[in-house]
């Protein structure tokens, strides 16, 4: 019982991580410069890989995994929003799309699985697709 409340805890601190790092960027964005934007997001994902690579209880290394995956579709909306790319939301997931799965296959944990799978369907969008 106290492991399940303890997974429950851990995987809700993530979410809350998650969430406080996009309001975090997205309160201080007219101040901060375009490197500052980029890096953030980088970092993280760096962070979130080297923490897998060093972390040895399995459902750690999925939480690291699973922030990774996260702060990638942070790092590319963050791109197309500083370099205004003109880029609609279809290439921006399919960009996504097309770095996810290295995660999935590498890891195979579901819930990135099933966050990569939400998103496409939401969005029409397979990787197998092409805009027309």
């Amino acid at each position: 019982m106290f492991e399940k409340i303890k997974k429950f805890f851990l995987i809700f601190s993530i979410v809350f991580l998650i969430a406080g790092i996009t309001s975090f960027t997205a309160y201080n964005w007219a101040t901060m410069s375009n490197v500052e934007k980029l890096a953030v997001p980088s970092v993280l994902i760096i962070a979130g890989l080297v923490a897998y690579l060093f972390l040895e209880k399995e459902i750690y290394k999925n939480l690291a995994i699973f922030f990774s995956s996260f702060m990638i579709g942070t790092l590319f909306a963050v791109y197309g929003q500083v370099y205004q790319t003109g880029a609609d939301v279809w290439i921006l997931c399919s960009n996504i799309y097309k770095f996810l799965p290295r995660l999935i296959f590498i890891r195979g944990y579901c819930s990135i699985f099933i966050f990569f799978d939400f998103w496409s369907n939401i969005n029409g969008i397979s990787i197998f697709t092409k805009k027309f």
